[in-house]
């Protein structure tokens, strides 16, 4: 594994910051990464979909048919549910 150098006042900052939030360095760093990455890939996917994912990705990711989750969503429209925020939904499916 390769050792990474960090400036000074950026590793003054993340010792800071890392006390002020009660974790590690190595943890700041890594939940940092890992939005970075997320972002990337759901800036990819908007490049990728400019008109939204198509419904066959989203329905293979619940592992239903396209024919299957749109029968789904619209069972689901009959149904009450619940408020949900969807860059969130974005976010925890990886879109």
């Amino acid at each position: 594994m390769k050792t990474i150098k960090i400036k000074d006042s950026v590793f003054k900052d993340l010792k800071k910051l890392a006390e002020k939030e009660n974790k590690s360095e190595e943890t700041i760093i890594n939940e940092s990464l890992e939005k970075t990455i997320e972002e990337n890939e759901i800036i990819e996917n908007r490049k990728k979909y400019p008109n939204g994912i198509p419904i066959e990705l989203v329905a293979n990711e619940f592992g239903e048919t396209p024919e299957e989750f749109t029968k789904s969503l619209e069972e689901a429209k009959t149904e009450k549910g619940i408020k949900i925020d969807i860059n969130e939904l974005r976010k925890e499916l990886s879109l």
